[in-house]
């Protein structure tokens, strides 16, 4: 980069060759020094978990909620690293055998059913007291947390979110995505949402969401420091 900036050369095409050549460099420099630009984009679909590999570009307290086909397949514990310790292990079990199932369950339909199935299995899961025991021991344990929330709508993810906080007894923030320059939203026809709350902060962002799937992604950062994520799990378990 020093050797570019050091010397603008003459001539129409080498001059149009080195400020390509700045340009790039300039980009590559950014995204070194700031990989979180394309890997924590509010927003992303859910339905899907980070990679491993991925995750470790994020720092450990924020997380954004691509399920991986081939981790799944490969891994009997879903790519989520078992705790030594016994009860969190025990929560952990209950949730990943959840994941397992639901799946298993949805892996029956093609693109955006999948979703469909995948909620309809979370609605129907009689033991939903089990998932959210499993839910708060771990999110006692944990240092900070990031939970995903599809929803239908701005209303039930926002009713959602404020029912995680309270329970959980989290960090309060502001909410963002439901103004403009300051002015309440009309968000009666907007649609699909996808709520990111983080809790090291206790904000949460808002943004549209074209997907199916309709839960909650929790991603709890335990003692161990590895990654983990759980869901998608049903609305209305806390």
């Amino acid at each position: 980069i020093a050797s570019l900036l050091g010397r603008r050369p003459e001539g129409g095409r080498a001059r149009m060759r080195w400020l390509v050549g700045v340009i790039l460099a300039g980009v590559c420099v950014c995204s070194l020094r700031n990989p979180l630009i394309s890997a924590t984009k509010v927003g992303r679909p859910c339905g899907s978990k980070l990679l491993r590999s991925q995750a470790r570009w994020l720092p450990r307290s924020k997380t954004d909620m691509m399920r991986s086909a081939v981790a799944h397949a490969s891994d009997p514990d879903l790519g989520n690293p078992r705790p030594v310790d016994a009860a969190i292990a025990i929560a952990h079990d209950k949730l990943t055998a959840f994941d397992r199932d639901q799946i298993t369950y949805s892996q029956k339909e093609q693109g955006f059913a999948k979703g469909t199935a995948a909620t309809e299995f979370g609605e129907s899961f009689e033991s939903k007291s089990d998932l959210w025991a499993s839910v708060s021991l771990l999110a006692k344990e944990a240092s900070s947390m990031v939970v995903g929330f599809c929803a239908e709508d701005a209303s039930a993810g926002v009713n959602e979110l404020k029912g995680w906080v309270s329970t959980l007894s989290l960090k309060r923030g502001r909410l963002h995505g439901m103004d403009i320059d300051g002015m309440p939203r009309d968000m009666s026809d907007f649609g699909p949402v996808y709520i990111r709350y983080v809790s090291s902060s206790g904000d949460a962002y808002l943004s549209g969401y074209d997907g199916n799937y309709r839960g909650a992604y929790f991603t709890p950062q335990l003692p161990d420091g590895e990654f983990r994520q759980y869901g998608v799990l049903p609305i209305g378990s806390s």
